[in-house]
């Protein structure tokens, strides 16, 4: 029994730590709003522009895959269409709900942290999300789908973990449709499933077969909810025929180009890593000492909580390798397991070690790492234009461009007017509020090497012509393509001779120009007679009459 004395002073000390931490976590938030904040009207890129055309079209009653084709399952175009429902259809009510998102994984991710370890490792664990999350080596800015699939995923874990303590078939329930919900964001979430189903086996390996059961039944019944839902929704609208082909089949093919036992996957991963990981490399070299030290307590000393996160961590790793592409922006869904690994550690070193002070130091040191990543992305974090940062990392990709394109086609066409991208820049559709012509928002599908790609290419050249937009616009820059050596030419042959025989005029150009220069449009006339300095370039077509 603890005396009087001892109780009060116990309960000081918890009151001490709780207020500071809560400080903390105030300090957080604000640090997140303003340096988010700062690059709310960042210019759509190409995933973006993807969800945000797809959200606009469900709120006008239209559902995916009907006018808009894509791999992805629709998850994150209804969060989309939430955002700009709630926050405006505008880049900033994107990045807007974005911030709102990136907020509540903050907070999620403390909450397991606490349960996990403690209140302290669950702020260091917040803090260095929030740091790896908003990267420009992730492309943290920008609203992708992985931000979503970790949102759910984390708020299935913490459920997860309230389950296995306390036994409640709610709580099992609702981390299962938590996890269902990462999955419909995207399918690589489906790993997050797996993670859950692994830790329930684990924790239950020694109750009864039954009660086993009864607990996985309750947390996949949650699971397959979200996911029946929108089987069902999609039926009624007539879109379920084209759902399945594009995320399953077609899905499927886009993930069988690289061979699992090709030489390239581990030098491409490496060359991803070290970007990735640029100006946060001893956030990772620490997530690994976590690793190591949550590794030895679950060989060591059984630790279930450390076999759990051990679970975790192997899931999120899994979840970035489908098709072996490792593009900077999965590594997303990697780092909720980064920052749990990164708290265990300062946890363990603030516990293990016995200076009472040590906990300070560690938070000194912590504060230390942080300070070097911010000042190492600098520019980024606190100085730089969201336009020339657009330009300096994503180079003379035609995101800046599509803005005023989109502007000139929105002043002269009406609502109810079709126009064609050539090219993969969804984003034009969503910023000039007019539908495309065909289905095909990007043309990726269609050079790459699968049994589809001729007759996609057929299919969009066919949708175009009997749509007869107002205007055509052909982006000549290779990433809005990616042809490769074995890429069928037929979309190119046809696209020179439909422009030839229809009342197309050319418009406008866009000339491109690298970093330290500004893009030359030309409009109508002047448009007619110049010649593009640059290698990358759009043109802009105007059919005169239908």
């Amino acid at each position: 029994m603890l005396t009087t004395t001892t109780q009060e002073r116990e309960k000081a000390h918890y009151h001490s730590i709780s207020w500071k931490i809560s400080l903390g976590l105030v300090l957080l938030t604000v640090f997140v709003i303003l340096i988010r904040s700062r690059l709310l009207d960042f210019p759509l890129e190409r995933d973006e522009g993807e969800y945000a055309y797809f959200g606009q079209l469900i709120l006008q009653g239209i559902p995916p895959y009907e006018l808009a084709y894509n791999m992805k399952f629709p998850g994150t175009y209804l969060a989309y269409a939430l955002f700009l429902k709630v926050f405006g259809e505008t880049t900033i009510g994107i990045h807007f709900g974005l911030l709102c998102l990136n907020l509540l994984t903050l907070f999620l991710l403390f909450q397991v942290g606490r349960r996990l370890f403690s209140p302290y490792a669950g702020l260091i664990t917040a803090v260095a999300y929030a740091l790896l999350s908003y990267s420009p080596t992730v492309l943290g800015f920008a609203g992708h789908a992985t931000h979503f699939v970790v949102a759910a995923a984390v708020g299935g874990l913490l459920l997860l973990l309230y389950a296995l303590e306390q036994h409640s078939s709610a709580a099992y329930w609702s981390a299962g449709f938590c996890f269902g919900t990462a999955v419909l964001m995207k399918q690589p979430g489906i790993f997050f499933s797996a993670f859950a189903i692994l830790a329930v086996l684990y924790s239950y390996r020694h109750q009864r077969y039954m009660t086993t059961l009864g607990s996985l039944f309750r947390l996949i019944a949650g699971m397959v909810v979200p996911f029946t839902l929108v089987l069902l929704w999609l039926s009624q609208t007539g879109a379920l025929e084209k759902f399945l082909f594009w995320t399953f089949d077609y899905a499927w093919h886009y993930t069988q180009q690289i061979s699992p036992t090709s030489s390239e996957i581990f030098t491409h991963f490496k060359q991803q890593f070290i970007a990735v990981s640029q100006g946060f490399t001893s956030f990772w070299v620490i997530a690994l000492l976590g690793l190591g030290w949550q590794a030895w307590q679950a060989l060591a000393i059984k630790q279930e909580r450390a076999v759990v996160l051990l679970f975790f961590t192997l899931c999120a790793f899994l979840s970035i390798t489908p098709g072996f592409y490792f593009r900077p922006h999965y590594f997303v869904t990697l780092l909720p397991a980064v920052a749990l690994l990164i708290g265990a550690f300062f946890n363990a070193l603030a516990e293990v070690s016995r200076p009472k002070n040590m906990r300070v130091l560690s938070l000194i040191l912590f504060a230390a790492l942080s300070a070097t990543a911010l000042k190492y992305h600098a520019e980024y974090f606190f100085r730089a234009h969201p336009i020339a940062l657009s330009r300096i990392i994503y180079g003379q990709n035609p995101f800046i461009e599509s803005i005023v394109i989109a502007e000139f086609i929105k002043q002269h066409s009406v609502p109810g007017e079709t126009i064609a991208v050539l090219g993969s820049e969804p984003q034009i559709y969503f910023y000039s509020r007019r539908h495309s012509a065909t289905g095909y928002i990007y043309t990726y599908p269609l050079m790459e090497k699968h049994p589809y790609s001729l007759v996609m290419q057929k299919q969009m050249a066919r949708e175009i012509g009997a749509a007869k937009p107002r205007f055509l616009v052909v982006v000549n820059v290779p990433t809005s393509w990616l042809r490769r050596p074995q890429s069928p030419t037929y979309l190119f042959d046809w696209l020179n001779d439909y422009v030839t025989r229809h009342p197309y005029r050319l418009a406008g150009v866009a000339d491109i120009a690298p970093s330290h220069q500004d893009t030359i449009y030309k409009w109508f006339v002047e448009a007619q007679n110049y010649q593009p300095k640059s290698k990358y370039f759009i043109l802009v077509f105007w059919r005169a009459n239908k």
